[in-house]
């Protein structure tokens, strides 16, 4: 083991993770506060543009005030009813060079242009426009008019004599380059005019080289409307941004020299317990295990120091305990020897009856049982049990059962009364062990060819009948050990030729799968119907294997397994 790597590498690791975290949380105020700025600046630019409306709807109101006053305006009157082209497009531009207007129009009561626009103006088609067919129809009227790139802010108002409209007079502003420069100017912004998506002037950066900020409003004229485009540098908010950020990368730098000084001092100190651990290692390694290793730290380091001396105190018991293991083993080898010859030696001959039975403890000492008492003369006896639990404890509690029962087998005639004295006989030891015990007895009359039954709260036997049905020996009971005074239902039933009796524990039908899906009643019975034709030997053996299959050895062998099988012959 090499300390000195160990220290390099909790150093690099410690700084690395510092590094990310700090320069993750520099990264984040940075987009924070620069995302914050961009909020204040678009609001800004909401209340320029407000400013930019009013002035606007200010040029608007003038114009209207100007077209009010020039269609009283007795020339224009007069020049109209005189009819004359001439005299009208010498009346307008006198009034237009007088107005200083940018575009001076005036129409006839069907909307024609009569006026003589200047040189310096573009002549517009005046038929149609929203603006003059509002003020044809007496109203003082504001619209857009678009001609060859040049957009106007127009007013129009009708010329009346006696309640007559003989035609329109027009005022118009430009709204070019100098106008929009003018708006920029008093709202500290970059004004750029469009109409339908085309530019109409171009936004006069001046000297400023960005970057910008834009954003684009709609102004709504009469019935048309044109749009803004408004820009502001905002440079000196990046450049602030820049400086907030340098004196977070100084304070960056600052807390990674001194979380480096605090790394080495923690990995120093973290790599001398380890050098501790390390000789005790090496000294349990060779063979001495008698060193003990003291704790020299109270952190985590000093933890594992202990656990490891607890370990080493733990292998010289587990070196003392293991010959007194073996001696267990064998031990235990030997009660499970003297459980087996609590069982059966072999089953009972008798004619007409094809008998086997098989019980597969999950230790060495397990808790079913499975015999051949007898009660009653010309009578073959049958019992099967399991105590809850399995192991030691539960072998014992068999043995005392067993005991019980074959005693009282002697001096009871009925299966039902043997169950209730077996009952009374154990409860008080039971009770003790907080335990139980299911039992099922039965006694076939080898020449009446009825069998007696009953059950205390153990597997229902299935008896499969000649005729292909199925039928539950099911009978009243609870399991012995849980009250002293309980009593047991007994019934009887009459064999045929060729039926087929199983009795079970709960090993047999509860093990799982590795999907967690039981081997179960269903798969239980369906094995056994289509073993009709085989021998209960082969039967048995093919319903041992069919589980394990199943479920795995392993997992069968969390419980005991006893099964027992009679088959009745013709």
């Amino acid at each position: 083991m090499h300390l000195k790597k160990i220290h390099h590498k909790v150093l690099l690791l410690v700084m690395l993770v510092l590094a990310f975290a700090l320069g993750v949380a520099l990264v984040v105020v940075r987009m924070t506060v620069e995302e914050q700025a961009k909020k204040r600046i678009y609001k800004d630019l909401d209340a320029r543009f407000e400013l930019i409306s009013i002035l606007i709807k200010s040029e608007e109101s003038s114009l209207k005030k100007q077209v009010v006053l020039l269609s009283e305006e007795p020339t224009i009157k007069m020049s109209l009813q005189t009819g004359d082209r001439d005299t009208i497009r010498d009346t307008s531009t006198q009034l237009q060079e007088m107005i200083q207007s940018h575009l001076f129009v005036v129409t006839d009561s069907e909307g024609k242009n009569l006026s003589q626009l200047p040189a310096r103006t573009v002549p517009v088609a005046t038929e149609g426009l929203d603006g003059i067919s509002d003020s044809l129809m007496g109203s003082t009227a504001s619209d857009l008019w678009f001609d060859q790139s040049t957009l106007y802010l127009s007013a129009s108002q009708a010329i009346s004599f006696h309640e007559v409209i003989e035609g329109t007079v027009s005022c118009s502003l430009r709204l070019d380059q100098q106008f929009a420069r003018t708006l920029g100017e008093r709202t500290g912004t970059i004004v750029t005019f469009l109409f339908h998506g085309q530019k109409v002037t171009q936004p006069d950066r001046g000297s400023r080289t960005g970057p910008f900020l834009g954003r684009t409003y709609q102004v709504f004229v009469g019935n048309s409307s044109f749009e803004i485009w408004l820009l502001v540098d905002y440079s000196e908010v990046l450049q602030g941004l820049d400086r907030v950020t340098m004196q977070l990368l100084s304070l960056y730098l600052f807390v990674l020299l001194i979380a480096y000084g605090v790394s080495q001092v923690f990995s120093r100190s973290l790599t001398r317990p380890i050098q501790s651990l390390k000789g005790a290692v090496l000294s349990v390694s060779e063979g001495n295990w008698e060193q003990p290793l003291e704790a020299t730290s109270h952190d985590e380091l000093g933890v594992l120091e202990k656990s490891f001396e607890e370990m080493r105190q733990s292998l010289v018991t587990q070196r003392d305990e293991l010959i007194e293991t073996e001696a267990l083993r064998k031990d235990l080898e030997l009660s499970a020897g003297i459980q087996r010859s609590m069982l059966p030696s072999q089953m009972p001959e008798i004619k007409g009856i094809s008998l086997c039975a098989r019980i597969v403890p999950s230790n060495h000492i397990g808790g079913d049982y499975f015999g051949f008492p007898q009660w009653r003369e010309n009578n073959l006896g049958i019992a099967i049990a399991d105590v809850a639990g399995h192991g030691v404890g539960s072998g014992l509690l068999m043995a005392m059962a067993r005991t019980t029962l074959l005693s009282q087998a002697e001096i009871t005639k009925d299966a039902s009364s043997l169950l209730c004295a077996i009952n009374r006989i154990l409860h008080p030891d039971l009770e003790k062990a907080e335990s139980f015990i299911s039992m099922f007895l039965c006694s076939y009359d080898l020449e009446t060819r009825v069998l007696e039954y009953a059950n205390a709260g153990h597997n229902r036997p299935l008896l499969l009948r000649s005729d292909g049905s199925i039928e539950e020996l099911d009978t009243d009971g609870m399991v012995i050990g849980i009250l002293e005074d309980s009593e047991y239902e007994a019934k009887t039933c009459l064999i045929q030729p060729g039926d087929f009796l199983v009795l079970y524990t709960d090993g047999m039908i509860e093990p799982h799968d590795s999907h967690g899906i039981q081997y179960g009643m269903a798969r239980f019975t369906q094995l056994l119907k289509e073993s009709s034709s085989s021998t209960v030997q082969e039967t048995l053996d093919h319903l041992y294997e069919n589980l394990e299959e199943f479920c795995g050895k392993e997992e069968a062998s969390k419980d005991d397994r006893t099964c027992v099988m009679l088959r009745f012959l013709e």
